[in-house]
């Protein structure tokens, strides 16, 4: 919190007043909580998401996320109240690529031409924590990684990740980009 402070000092309305009151208002346990769930925030095309956790064994037993914290997530109003859909439209005629970011990492998915619409159950942040979510630095385990990958590969897709250099006018430069390896779910129905 205090980076916001610094900037909000060093340069005046970098941040926006409600960021601001929401900061002044929230308690340690409440801080801790969002940076719980922010960790494992995806973000693509303005939107900023994390999967949902309803049974995921990973999110729930490994991430340790449940249903109180979310709610008061939701309270707080740093999450929508309602499970939500990130949609990937589908691919005419010609392909396609999306990128998703998780802190330093870049998921890229390269979807051919005629790939059907998709359809990701996510639990969405609101626009409010945008500011919040540039300040935490995660870098994302290879599993979280995967857990994405799981939800959006479908047959001859391409899901590749790499560790995001910089970003610069809206481009993302990264290093080479690594196949995402299928998780052992995916591999059992192999």
């Amino acid at each position: 919190w205090g980076r916001i402070l610094a900037g909000e000092i060093k340069q005046p309305q970098t941040y926006s007043l409600r960021t601001l009151e929401l900061l002044k208002n929230l308690s340690k346990r409440e801080a801790e909580c969002f940076l719980k769930f922010g960790r494992l925030a995806i973000t693509t095309a303005n939107t900023s998401f994390i999967l949902n956790f309803k049974d995921e064994k990973l999110l729930e037993e490994k991430y340790l996320l449940d249903f109180g914290e979310r709610l008061l997530l939701e309270e707080l109003g740093l999450l929508t109240a309602n499970d939500l859909q990130f949609i990937l439209g589908a691919t005419k005629e010609q392909d396609s690529q999306d990128v998703f970011s998780i802190g330093k990492i870049c998921v890229v998915a390269e979807r051919p031409k005629e790939t059907p619409e998709q359809h990701i159950q996510v639990l969405v942040f609101t626009k409010i924590v945008h500011d919040f979510l540039q300040l935490i630095e995660l870098t994302p385990e290879l599993d979280y990684i995967q857990l994405l990958a799981s939800k959006i590969r479908r047959p001859s897709m391409k899901i590749k990740y790499a560790t995001i250099k910089e970003i610069k006018e809206g481009q993302i430069h990264h290093s080479g980009l690594i196949d995402v390896p299928l998780t052992d779910d995916e591999k059992k129905k192999e």
